[in-house]
């Protein structure tokens, strides 16, 4: 169902004022379903705390084109991405389907929980308006292999931890 990418590459630091071009293959809509935890963690130091400033979020990133799960840890900002290949049923998950594992695995620390339809996520004025509408104050990352993240304190995010 879902494979862990190791290749992925470092976000970029949020830039508000950035405008994507023309060519920017992210401008089908997609969906973010995200949650922002109670916690800030490391994976790869086996460390959960409440959070103090920036917290975890568990995310997905639901394109015509491709579906991905991805985790922050808020701790030494690691990006967890799994590509999602397909429901046991063969058919693309839904934004339902994602709100539903969020409870299922993350009710205990979900402080909030949004779902966000970007129609166009390289408009990076639309983008900061969806955002906004939601009191989110961080950004949303559009990385060039086909899917995005929330970023929500502007940090360079990537990942610094193996399965």
């Amino acid at each position: 169902m879902m494979g862990w990418d190791a290749s992925v590459p470092p976000s970029e630091p949020c830039d508000p004022a950035a405008t994507p071009t023309d060519a920017d293959p992210m401008s089908a809509p997609a969906t973010l379903v995200l949650a922002v935890l109670s916690i800030e963690s490391s994976y790869a130091g086996d460390v959960e705390r409440p959070a103090r400033g920036v917290p975890d979020t568990v995310q997905f990133w639901l394109a015509a084109d491709g579906q991905w799960t991805l985790r922050t840890h808020a701790a030494d900002h690691d990006l967890r991405v799994h590509r999602i290949t397909a429901r046991p049923d063969g058919s693309p998950y839904a934004a339902e389907q994602a709100e539903a594992l969020i409870e299922k695995h993350y009710a205990d620390v979900a402080a909030r929980r949004v779902t966000l339809p970007f129609p166009n996520p390289a408009d990076a004025e639309d983008v900061a308006r969806i955002l906004a509408s939601k009191g989110l104050s961080g950004c949303l990352v559009v990385m060039p292999d086909g899917w995005s993240f929330y970023n929500p304190d502007g940090a360079e995010y990537r990942p610094r931890s193996a399965l």
